[in-house]
């Protein structure tokens, strides 16, 4: 048997060494910017990969099976490997808006509301009244992307409301100059006996909302109940806040329900992503 030089040992360790590192599998978590079935490609803004790529967007491979049921705006888990683009294990993350966790851990199941938007549908239009008190109707911003969230202004979870608020405010200043002509951002409490205009309007101030592009919305009961079903929302009084399920949902310039991201948990910069992705794909699109 022929021995190994220690030169020709170092060579064929550091060999084994790159191909066991070709071989490592890395565990990733993101939200779905945009599918193309048809090129079984999925564009995915996922979060670091420790020690392997930072956080950013970008297009993966992937079996057209996988693909099944993944839509923009969906959180999902799936398995890379170092400098490859195909991924595998791809899987949607539990759907926020199917449960809601207890304060005493347990999980609670939600049917979905009955008048809830499918993916692609048109947005039934509402009327609605924002922080200056002064009506405002969806339709009224037919052509734009409009980004739609749930809050209220006394949520106590900084992780929850805050966190949404917080992620529209990253939206205004990193799209600036697409804000008011091109994107809107409806922010709707859940809590509208509190949450007046004048309150709203306080609240605005704290974020540094420029209503041109960013208005905060109130109404009654019954309206805030219908239009939060629209967008797949179940909520209810408890003592002296609100269990609510979580999402923000973009429409498209024509009108659609395209994309929806659930919980509060994901990164400004994963729905910067997503809404940029909106407004830049309206080709074949009817936006006038």
């Amino acid at each position: 048997m022929k021995l190994l030089l220690l030169s020709e040992f170092i060579c064929l360790a550091l060999a084994i060494a790159a191909l066991s590192g070709c071989a490592r599998r890395y565990a990733v978590s993101g939200v779905v910017i945009s599918v193309q079935p048809g090129l079984n490609e999925v564009v995915v803004s996922h979060k670091e990969v420790e020690g392997v790529m930072p956080a950013m967007a970008m297009p993966f491979k992937t079996s057209a099976r996988s693909l099944t049921g993944i839509y923009p705006g969906a959180r999902i888990t799936f398995r890379m490997r170092a400098g490859r683009s195909e991924i595998t294990q791809l899987k949607l993350a539990p759907s926020s808006l199917e449960g809601i966790t207890l304060e005493d851990g347990e999980s609670l199941k939600l049917a979905p509301p009955a008048n809830a938007v499918s993916m692609q549908e048109i947005v039934p239009d509402f009327s609605i009244t924002d922080q200056q008190g002064e009506a405002v109707r969806l339709s009224d911003f037919k052509g734009k992307t409009v980004a739609v969230n749930f809050i209220y202004t006394r949520c106590p979870m900084p992780e929850v409301c805050p966190r949404l608020s917080a992620g529209f405010a990253y939206l205004q200043k990193k799209l600036a100059t697409r804000m008011g002509s091109e994107l809107i951002l409806l922010s709707i409490t859940l809590d509208p006996l509190y949450d007046t205009p004048q309150v709203l309007s306080q609240y605005a101030a704290k974020w540094h909302a420029d209503r041109s592009g960013w208005r905060l919305l109130t109404g009654s009961k019954e309206l805030l109940r219908q239009v939060a079903g629209q967008f797949g929302l179940v909520y209810w009084a408890e003592e002296d806040s609100i269990v609510h399920t979580s999402a923000t949902s973009i429409i498209n310039c024509e009108g659609r329900l395209v994309a929806r991201v659930e919980g509060s948990s994901y990164s400004v910069a994963q729905l910067a992503d997503l809404v940029s992705s909106v407004l830049d794909h309206k080709e074949g699109l009817s936006c006038d």
